[in-house]
């Protein structure tokens, strides 16, 4: 079982592993998935999706700034 962390922006799970994104938390899975999609994976459309809704908020200054 994995021990919990923070929350990841991407898959929403908490995780014990990943990485810091200006002031967000990427899981190492979602990190190694998103380096490995070609853009023409169905599932590439997914991430930036999830990507694009953390980042407008960011910059809406509605999330911390790190």
């Amino acid at each position: 079982m994995e021990e919990r962390g923070q929350t990841c922006l991407v898959c929403r799970a908490p995780k014990a592993r990943g990485v810091a994104l200006m002031g967000a938390f990427l899981c190492h899975g979602c990190h190694g998935e998103m380096a490995a999609l070609s853009v023409d994976d169905a599932r590439y459309g997914w991430y930036v999706a999830r990507l694009a809704a953390w980042w407008r908020s960011w910059a809406a200054g509605a999330l911390p700034r790190g």
